[in-house]
């Protein structure tokens, strides 16, 4: 082989190495904007003790980082868990709504075939009529009631044991 000629293997390993380099420095990007989030510095921006600085994986891997990020993964999820049980309380109170007017229509239309029935003098229907209606107002409308109404926060506050080490915990 010349020195003109390249060998295959070499150059699909620059090539290979070529590519990774985007991915690497894509991916410590990333990692740098996540501590970042948590409070790290790059070395040049950093304020302190040139000798306690650390790079953004070593950070992301302290136990307090870990507690910034786990109390904002908590705060995701109960506002994602909020916004759910808006959804289902607006859902219960359209399923309510439905109900409630369902249940006026049938008074309506017993009352209306009561007054057929008076119309033609059939008091063996007007009777059975009138039991219908009675036990339609026994049914009481379908109301909503606000003493059920459920949060994230009570659940939450519900859930977690009480002991020492839980003591002081707090959910907002």
């Amino acid at each position: 082989m010349t020195d003109d000629e390249l060998d295959p293997q070499e150059v699909e390993a620059d090539v290979s190495e070529e590519q990774e380099a985007p991915e690497r420095l894509e991916a410590d990007r990333a990692t740098e904007d996540e501590a970042r989030k948590y409070g790290w510095r790059p070395k040049d921006e950093f304020k302190r003790d040139p000798q306690g600085w650390v790079d953004a994986k070593k950070f992301l891997d302290f136990p307090q980082t870990h507690n910034k990020k786990l109390r904002d993964e908590l705060k995701a999820q109960q506002v994602d868990t909020d916004e759910r049980i808006r959804r289902l309380e607006q859902g219960h109170a359209a399923g309510l709504r439905v109900q409630q007017e369902r249940h006026r229509q049938q008074l309506a239309d017993v009352r209306a075939a009561q007054e057929r029935a008076v119309d033609i003098g059939d008091t063996d229907a007007y009777r059975k009529l009138r039991a219908d209606e009675d036990a339609l107002q026994k049914q009481s409308m379908p109301q909503r009631d606000p003493e059920k109404r459920t949060s994230a926060n009570a659940f939450a506050a519900n859930w977690i044991p009480s002991g020492p080490r839980t003591r002081g915990l707090t959910i907002r």
